[in-house]
């Protein structure tokens, strides 16, 4: 393969990896973001290797969600705008541990892997389709990996622009409108269920500020694997 195109199909594979990453983790900035509108009134769960997290609002096991929303902030960010050892590190660490700890769960238990959701009346077992998807993010990146450090390249870097800072702002303007609607809502109403909503087009919006404007690259880094 010449270095041109497994350039191209290291960039593929990575940003292929980290889209599947940020797809899932509309799991966690949900609870973020109404852990913190919603207050006490809100309670959220989460299986993580076997053990059970949960709280009400901020409290309880909150920390996780606040980790693992930071972890996939910078997941995204590097990733698709700075990539590099650390970025592959983030990414192959979170496809790694979310793929055995819902395969876990799945092989303990299939039937209690379920995604619920009371707000949007939703109750879907995941646990097999989750597993699978961390597995396929997880391989698609190993392959970028190989891709992209082959032959001694690095993979480009994007400077933070105009049109970044733009969507990023936009992003964040819809939080004032969904504190009115998680907050001073009905619970589990109208205004509750587009209040989630919002905050799922919130996610997108933030993910597409980070890939946006990505045809200008700064001057590249080594891409150091030892």
């Amino acid at each position: 393969m010449s270095t041109a195109l497994s350039s191209r199909a290291g960039s593929f594979l990575r940003c292929f990896s980290i889209y599947l990453a940020a797809f899932a983790a509309v799991i966690v900035w949900l609870p973020l973001v109404r852990g913190v509108f919603d207050g006490a009134s809100y309670h959220w769960g989460l299986a993580y290797f076997g053990r059970q997290f949960g709280g009400s609002g901020v409290d309880g096991d909150y920390w996780l969600i606040v980790a693992q929303a930071t972890w996939m902030l910078a997941l995204v960010y590097l990733g698709l705008r700075r990539p590099g050892a650390l970025s592959y590190t983030l990414l192959l660490a979170w496809h790694g541990a979310n793929a055995v700890s819902w395969g876990m769960g799945y092989l303990a238990d299939p039937a209690d892997m379920v995604l619920e959701g009371d707000t949007l009346a939703v109750s879907i077992n995941i646990g097999l389709a989750a597993a699978g998807l961390f597995v396929a993010g997880l391989a698609a990146a190993l392959a970028a990996l190989m891709l992209e450090i082959s032959d001694d390249k690095t993979p480009p870097r994007f400077a933070w622009t105009r049109a970044n800072s733009i969507a990023l702002g936009l992003a964040l303007a819809l939080l004032p409108l969904q504190f009115c609607l998680l907050r001073l809502g009905e619970a589990h109403g109208a205004t509750d269920a587009d209040g989630v909503l919002l905050t799922m087009l919130q996610w997108l919006m933030l993910v597409v500020a980070f890939g946006l404007d990505r045809k200008r690259p700064s001057a590249p880094v080594r891409l150091a694997v030892s």
